[in-house]
């Protein structure tokens, strides 16, 4: 099942199809359409509509329904560095010989995924949570902490999905995937936005040297996706309380 799953991914038009949903996504539709389309999409994800910042007839396309904002005040921001996203975390740990875990039996690349030896060398030892958005999460990217972006980093890459039943399939996934590698306080905390099926373009708000408060609106993408949080060592360190499968909220403290 696992050879036939990769084949079957290795093979699809990747991105064609993202440029394809893309594109359909972004077209306006009537009022009418708008409250009969996102009501059902809601419903099947189970997203929280009361969070949302505008009414749902306000939104014009998908695109901006699906990476809507959501009303000031609902994701308190809490001590320490927070979440940047809300999601599933779906592995964490320490940084050792240089490399990350996927799955159970499959690590990556620390320098491969960053593509600059001298971050992923300054990184050894640290720590390093993996965060999965499902297509029912909020997808914009928030600061998890406040200070300066040192360097962004867009990296060239295929668009395969990013599900389990991806990661289980595919080796060195995070890897191969386009991604955006944004570093700040001089590599203590770094993003690696990963894109992947049906998120073609990722949307940064920041440039390197621009200073951010912490849950600053940092980048969006479109539906499911992931985020590779790293922590230097001996600066920051994940929280005792959380767990494989941990639900992560933007704001919610993750590391001291």
């Amino acid at each position: 099942m696992k050879i036939i799953v990769r084949i079957l991914l290795e093979t699809i038009p990747k991105q064609l199809i993202s440029n394809l949903v893309g594109l359909i996504a972004a077209v306006k539709m009537p009022k009418f359409m708008r409250s009969l389309i996102y009501p059902i999409y809601a419903k099947f994800y189970a997203l929280e509509l009361a969070e949302a910042e505008k009414d749902l007839t306000e939104y014009p396309t998908f695109k901006a329904f699906f990476a809507r904002r959501l009303k000031p005040g609902v994701r308190p921001i809490g001590p320490g560095l927070i979440s940047p996203v809300d999601g599933c975390l779906n592995a964490f740990g320490q940084i050792q010989a240089g490399s990350l875990h996927q799955i159970k039996g499959w690590n990556y690349s620390l320098s491969d995924l960053l593509q600059n030896q001298a971050l992923a060398k300054q990184l050894e030892g640290g720590q390093y949570a993996t965060i999965y958005l499902a297509p029912g999460d909020y997808h914009r990217i928030h600061a998890p902490l406040s200070g300066s972006v040192t360097s962004v980093v867009a990296l060239p890459g295929k668009l395969f999905p990013v599900n389990q039943l991806s990661l289980n399939a595919v080796a060195d996934l995070f890897v191969r995937n386009k991604r955006v590698v944004l570093s700040f306080n001089a590599g203590q905390v770094v993003l690696v936005i990963v894109g992947a099926l049906n998120v073609g373009s990722i949307e940064l708000f920041v440039n390197a040297g621009a200073k951010v408060e912490k849950g600053q609106e940092i980048a969006s993408f479109n539906l499911g996706s992931t985020v590779v949080l790293l922590l230097a060592p001996q600066v920051h360190t994940l929280t005792d309380n959380i767990s494989q499968q941990s639900i992560f909220r933007v704001g919610m403290t993750i590391a001291n």
